[in-house]
């Protein structure tokens, strides 16, 4: 299995970096109809999630990298939060395609960041070029047990 060098590789980090594109398109658009702080406070969090799972890779005491990953998977909360409170504004009718389009992503990266921080290595993940599991129902999968095969008698 070949080994991801770079924080850019990963796959949470790229559905966090379309996510601050999507964020930047709908900024630039809806610019004339929501106010420049609340635009401001949506284009910051969409960065720090990029950039926390970025910090979030170096190899640093698990505590630490787990710390910039709930940053990270905060920030994408936050998003998600303000999305929300915009998304049934009369003057953003014709954005709410793209708005819940950004909320989904929202969730995916959040996702990501949870199952990603609360794996036992953290690190791993980048070091080892593997994907972080998604929770499901709240508890992760636990892999299937196989039974071992019993010798067979000697003849």
């Amino acid at each position: 299995m070949p080994t991801l060098e770079r924080f850019e590789d990963l796959p949470v980090w790229r559905t966090a970096a379309e996510l601050y594109d999507r964020t930047d398109d709908f900024i630039n658009q809806a610019t004339t109809r929501i106010r420049n702080p609340f635009l401001d406070e949506l284009e910051r969090a969409a960065l720090t999630i990029t950039n926390s799972i970025a910090a979030g890779t170096k190899r640093r005491p698990i505590g630490e990298q787990r710390a910039r990953l709930h940053r990270a998977r905060d920030s994408a909360d936050e998003m998600r939060s303000m999305l929300l409170l915009v998304a049934h504004r009369p003057q953003l009718n014709d954005f709410r395609p793209e708005i819940t389009n950004l909320i989904k992503l929202t969730e995916s990266c959040s996702r990501q960041i949870t199952a990603w921080a609360e794996s036992p290595n953290p690190g791993a993940f980048v070091r080892a070029g593997l994907r972080p599991r998604v929770r499901l129902a709240g508890r992760m999968p636990r892999p299937a047990v196989q039974e071992s095969a019993a010798p067979a008698p000697s003849a």
